[in-house]
Parts: C-alpha cells; structure tokens; sequence
C-alpha cells in the first residue's frame, strides 16, 4: 500500500477530508434509493440473491456514514471503494451490461484518481476491461447461466429508473470531485498570490515601519539616477540618524523604541514629496533619496 499510495493524503488532509465525507453522504443517499428502486424492480421482474447482496452492500454504506467521525479518512476512502467494486460485480454479473451498475466501475476510477498514480489507474481499467469482456462472453454465449428474460429487463420502467439512477449518481459524484478541486486550486492559486506578495514585501520592505529597505532602496536609487541622467538633473541623498535612541530602548523598553521608529518613519514618510523615497536601512538610521533636485536650498529645506 505504501509503495503504491501517493502520500497526497498527508498534504492535501484539508481538502481530502472532507471531500472523502461529501463523497460518502452522495453514496449513501444514493445506494439508498438505487436500492429502493431495485426493490420496486425486483416485485415486478422477480427477487433475486443479487437483491439480497445489494441490501447487505447498502446497510454497510449505512454503517459506515454512522461511524463516519470515528473511521480515519483513509479507510473510509478505501471501504467505499471495495463496497462499491461489490456491487459494481453484482450488478454487472447478473445484469451485463444492461446493469446501471456498469457506471460504478467509472466511478471507482474517480475515486482512486484522488489517492493512487496514474499506474494503480490504468491497471483497475485495464482489469475492468477484461470483467466487460468476461461478462459479454458469458451473455452472447448459447447458453445463458442465469436464466434471465433480458427482454423483461430492457422493457422494465422500474429496471430503466434503476439504470437512469446509476447513471445520474455517476454524473453527481464526478462533478462534485471536480468542482471541489477546481474551487480548491482556486484556493490553493490564490494563497500563493498572497505568500508570494508577502515574501516580496518582506524582501523590499522592514517589516517594523513598512519603509523600503536597502534592496529596494538600491532598486530605486538605479532608477532615480539614470533618470537624473537623461534629464540632467540631480539626484538628493540625506542620511537621517536618530541621536539618543539607545537611551530610549534602554530606559522605556524596546516597544517604545518601535514606536518610536514608526513614528519618525510616519514623519518621514509624510514631509518628503511622492516622487521621493524614505528607506530604513537598519536600526536608527534612514535614507532619504530626493528626485529632480533643481536647487541646493529645496534640499536643504527638508
């Protein structure tokens, strides 16, 4: 199992769980009433041991949505699977391809496409395929085993409500698997974005006044001088040192000393123009960088 499990159960436990639950309660309110439609069938077209299997299959399904809270995710995963594959066998083998069963073959690939590889995959298809075979040999054979009337089936409404119930039942699982994992790599898309602007944040900003750091600061100044550069003008420079800080942070704490930081970068922030960069480039000290400087005294006025 080890070897042959994809281990995305160990990653993706905030979506598999309850996917695997949702799954569950499709089951059971769909065996339900496949099986309440499989009775009416069976008082018109007669009663059977498969009728008699499928009941057992379906209290078990009962079973196991009862417990569902106390079964780990993974086994619920796996006894769906093998009550479905059992009644899948039942209905194929008794009724051929004429079963509605015939579409809990394709949902089974669903349900392993979750955990398994592509090779788990292929190999359950390729197995499913020689069962089909199997089974359209022993109908188109002279002798037919089960002493059925095939036509009686085929004509039945009861028998075509079955089927038409397999068939929507198929349709309902496939597309709640698909909508759910589209609407979770959405999710998963979406987090990325947000991971992806914070890392860029942490990278080009301080993290305590949200002002550009060294890296950005570089960044900028590059722009700001080659600017300066074609329209021959000049680039301003300031370094800003806060006198006495340490004393700060030793008589009143190292959150005064934040709050003090937050404050003078505010200040900063708010006295330069918005084509110009205040930048925190460690401890006490700031940057300042002044575009388009046309005259010595505008600088000196900051």
């Amino acid at each position: 199992m080890r070897k042959i499990y994809r281990g995305k159960f160990q990653y993706d436990k905030k979506l598999l769980n309850p996917l695997i639950d949702e799954i569950l309660k499709i089951f059971t309110i769909g065996f339900l009433v496949l099986l309440v439609l499989a009775e009416f069938r069976s008082f018109e077209l007669g009663y059977t041991i498969r009728d008699t299997m499928q009941i057992v299959a379906v209290l078990l399904v009962l079973i196991l949505y009862s417990f569902k809270y106390k079964i780990s995710t993974f086994s619920k995963y796996i006894y769906l699977i093998i009550l479905t594959l059992i009644l899948g066998i039942i209905g194929v083998y008794s009724l051929g391809m004429f079963a509605g069963a015939v579409f809990f073959f394709p949902m089974i690939i669903v349900l392993l496409a979750l955990f398994y590889s592509k090779k788990v995959v292929q190999i359950f298809t390729f197995s499913s395929m020689i069962f089909f075979v199997f089974i359209a040999y022993i109908f188109t054979s002279s002798s037919n085993f089960l002493h059925l009337d095939l036509v009686a089936y085929i004509t039945s409404i009861r028998h075509w409500s079955v089927y038409l119930g397999s068939i929507f039942l198929f349709f309902i699982l496939t597309g709640t698997v698909i909508i759910k994992y589209r609407t979770t790599i959405d999710e998963l898309i979406l987090e990325i974005d947000t991971q992806k602007k914070d890392i860029e944040k942490l990278a080009n900003y301080d993290y305590l006044t949200q002002l550009p750091n060294h890296n950005l600061l570089k960044e900028h100044f590059l722009k700001m001088s080659a600017h300066a550069k074609r329209n021959s003008s000049k680039l301003g420079i300031a370094f800003a040192d806060l006198d006495g800080f340490k004393l700060i942070n030793d008589e009143y704490g190292h959150d005064a000393g934040d709050y003090c930081l937050k404050v003078i970068a505010s200040r900063l922030e708010s006295s330069i123009r918005k084509s110009d960069i205040a930048a925190r480039i460690g401890g006490d000290e700031f940057i300042l960088l002044f575009d388009d400087i046309k005259d010595k005294k505008l600088l000196i006025s900051y």
